[in-house]
């Protein structure tokens, strides 16, 4: 799901003005600039993914919505 994630990002910011881009990443920094220096080690493969249907689990799929959503308040528009 990361790179699909990746690429609606990329195309949510095209001919976005670098200030407002840099507003959004100023933004995100705050956020998670305090956990740059022990970041959380996050998930292995098969704790987000059901290994016989490679079908992403209920609570990343959660995740990959919510982030979504926080990003379309920071002014991306989402193209899907």
């Amino acid at each position: 799901m990361e790179p699909l994630f990746a690429s609606e990002v990329a195309h949510a910011v095209v001919g976005m003005k670098r200030n407002e881009a840099n507003e959004i990443v100023n933004r995100l920094l705050r956020k998670y600039e305090n956990d740059l220096d022990d970041p959380p080690k996050g998930k292995k493969f098969q704790e987000c993914y059901n290994i016989g249907t490679l079908e992403p689990s209920r609570e990343y799929t959660e995740l990959y919505r919510k982030m979504k959503n926080e990003l379309s308040d920071y002014g991306l528009k989402f193209k899907y």
